[in-house]
């Protein structure tokens, strides 16, 4: 929590890599909500942390929901637990959003239909 609450109010970094903290949904939540808050991050990695399709997809929700407003260009989510209706988020995400440029969702447990 006290992370988010810092991303919130720091407009200069760019890059934050928190990769293999387990951080789980909730993490991944209050990371999300600091995102859809204006967070000027470009690049952020939370690979291996542990997240379902509902850490997943609230990182989705933030760039389909404000798709003029983040910046986030490259997410990496890959080792984490995240299934079909996770990638289906990022699918429909990727319809509204034109600055992320890398998304990986890699050794997660998507299946074919995802």
């Amino acid at each position: 929590a006290a992370l988010s609450v810092g991303l919130r109010e720091n407009t200069s970094l760019q890059t934050l890599h928190i990769g293999d903290n387990r951080i789980g949904d909730d993490g991944a939540r209050a990371l999300a909500d600091a995102l859809a808050e204006g967070s000027r991050i470009l690049n952020l990695h939370i690979g291996g942390n542990r997240l379902t399709c509902y850490g997943g997809s609230w990182f989705a929700d933030v760039l389909r929901e404000n798709p003029n407003t983040t910046v986030l260009q490259r997410i990496v989510l890959a080792g984490n637990r995240i299934e079909a209706a996770g990638a289906m988020a990022w699918g429909e995400a990727l319809k509204m959003n034109i600055a992320l440029q890398q998304l990986q969702l890699g050794w997660n447990l998507i299946p074919d239909q995802g």
